[in-house]
């Protein structure tokens, strides 16, 4: 069956370049290419992995993922796990980007083990709108706390203890 957006509903320009993009997509991609987020099927819709953002993968899993009509989302950040990955087409990752920026979920490296878990709420949340309302919950409860502890122990950051990624 056709991917193609007008498949059955207008004439064709070039059936023949058309048919060739679909199957170029269907090997490229696979038949079943599906975002684990919206569960679009949809070859059309979709792109291909740049190669660029998987240099960090082992080989096996640079050639699943370059075959595959996916990018791989970085659940937590690269900073926090940059091995924690889940694929997702281009639109959902676009989206989910943009809702942790809006929650304020930072992709830098945290300079504490608090201000990690924060950003792994806020990340984890930002796909997963279910959870959005306990996990704003969790990041102001870490947020208390980071405060309080700048408030009452303003050296907390420089201790060992409070690290990130966790050294001792």
């Amino acid at each position: 069956m056709s991917t193609r957006p007008n498949a059955g509903t207008m004439p064709e320009h070039d059936p023949i370049g058309n048919d060739v993009r679909e199957a170029r997509r269907e090997r490229t991609f696979g038949p079943d290419a599906v975002c684990v987020l919206c569960l679009e099927p949809d070859l059309v819709k979709l792109r291909p992995v740049d190669p660029k953002i998987l240099r960090d993968l082992d080989k096996a899993a640079l050639r699943r993922c370059a075959r595959s009509t996916l990018e791989l989302d970085h659940l937590v950040g690269k900073a926090i796990d940059k091995h924690l990955t889940v694929p997702l087409c281009h639109n959902c990752h676009l989206e989910v980007t943009e809702l942790r920026r809006c929650v304020g979920a930072s992709m830098k490296a945290p300079p504490t083990t608090l201000h990690a878990v924060r950003s792994a709420v806020l990340s984890l949340v930002a796909a997963m709108p279910k959870a959005q309302a306990l996990g704003a919950k969790m990041a102001d409860g870490i947020n208390g706390v980071i405060d309080g502890l700048d408030r009452e122990l303003p050296s907390w950051r420089t201790k060992t203890w409070a690290r990130w990624p966790w050294t001792h």
